[in-house]
Parts: C-alpha cells; structure tokens; sequence
C-alpha cells in the first residue's frame, strides 16, 4: 500500500527498538483473522485495551473483543490489515544531554537504549525504567483495511495512544527484551522477539493501556449494511 512493508514505520530508525517490538507484536498477532493471541504478551495482567465504546482490561476480555470483532467464517469481518505510518515519542522521552542514560555531553555512547545516528538519537531512560519508575508514552498512527464477508474492502485512518512500562518483579538475571540490538538488525531482530515473549523479562516494556482514535462511521455503516441484507 505504501511501497514498504505493512508493520514498517517510515521514522523507525529513530525509534528505540523494544517500542517497535511491542507495537508490532500486537498489530501482527491482532491482523490474524485465526489469531495465536500473542497480543496479549504485549500487555501487563492488568492491561488495559481501548478499541470501542469501552475499555477492556485483562486476557479474558480481550480475546472476546478480538474474536468478536473479526470471524474468518461467519464475518462479517472476515481479514484485517494494519499499515504503519510514524511513531512520535512523547517529549520526556527525547535525550537530554547529561539526564539520560545514552549520549553525554562529549557524544560518547554511555550505553542507553538509543537507535539511529548520534545526533538523531533517542533514548530511553534505563536507569528509572529497571526500577519501575517511568512510563513510555508514545502516538502511532497508520491506516487499517477491514475486509468484509462480502469482500468488500474498507480502509480507516487511526492514530493509538500507547503507555508502556518495564516488568519488574521477575529475576534480573532472566535475559530482558530491552538489550540494543545494531540499527542494521533491528527488523530481522524484531521478528525474533516477538517470538520470545511469551515470558515476561526484567525491564521488558509491556503495555499499560493503549487506546486507539478512529472514524468507523463507514465501516459501521458497511456491517450494518452486510448484516442488515443476511438477514
């Protein structure tokens, strides 16, 4: 659709790697219209997903929000497919010289979680992050194709508020999802890790809560037309 990849950002270079895992762990696992329901990875126990009218919270309440949204048999969304745009950081999460773990004031690399060049760098603050004292906010936004019984096609802009923060309260010696990884191995990386995260780590990013804002009027529309003409 975009000349790239469907999970591919076009500002990822400049985005920490361990947010792109999450995201796109979620957004993978979510498409499948028979999903593993490896989303749910991606959450804290008590996470808090918000798609519609109302929030839902926990493993349980999700996986019924999925599956309720999308049936590759009796529709009448029967595929869906996410396409990435861009990510935006919130502004705390920008590396300051000499506050964050990363880049000090001479440009040496002092060992944060940084992608892209230097001077473009971003960094998330390990140092609070191992102990459970800070939260990363970030906005993604992108377009999904929801594919009707009838296969008709409707495509929807959405933009996501996502809140992650690390898993603590688990050994530190358990290998943790945050390591850097070169910039040049960050997509093939990516499909590993999510693979892996079935098993919470040390100072692993999770969701906390992720809301998504999105005009359904036409799809709504188009379901209530299918439905309506089923019966």
């Amino acid at each position: 659709m975009y000349g790239r990849l469907p999970y591919m950002f076009a500002n990822e270079s400049s985005v920490p790697s361990p947010i792109l895992v999450a995201i796109r762990g979620i957004l993978r696992s979510w498409d499948m219209a028979t999903t593993d329901h490896r989303y749910l990875d991606h959450f804290h126990p008590d996470g808090v997903l918000h798609v519609g009218a109302e929030p839902t919270k926990g493993a349980a309440a999700m996986k019924k929000l999925h599956d309720d949204m999308v049936d590759p048999q009796k529709g009448p969304v029967v595929h869906l497919q996410h396409f990435c745009d861009r990510v935006f950081l919130m502004p705390t999460q920008r590396l300051l010289e000499n506050e964050y773990d990363g880049i000090d004031s001479s440009g040496k690399d002092k060992g944060g979680l940084a992608t892209g060049k230097e001077s473009e760098r971003i960094a998330v603050p390990t140092r609070g992050l191992m102990n459970g004292n800070d939260k990363i906010e970030a906005v993604y936004t992108g377009k999904l194709i929801s594919v009707l019984k009838t296969k008709e096609s409707i495509t929807t802009d959405f933009a996501t508020w996502i809140v992650l923060s690390p898993v603590v309260g688990v050994s530190k010696e358990v290998p943790s999802a945050c390591e850097v990884k070169g910039d040049a191995a960050v997509n093939k990386e990516n499909e590993k890790d999510i693979d892996n995260h079935s098993k919470p780590s040390y100072g692993e990013l999770r969701v906390e809560y992720l809301r998504v804002f999105s005009d359904t009027a036409a799809l709504v529309t188009a379901i209530s037309k299918v439905e309506t003409d089923g019966e």
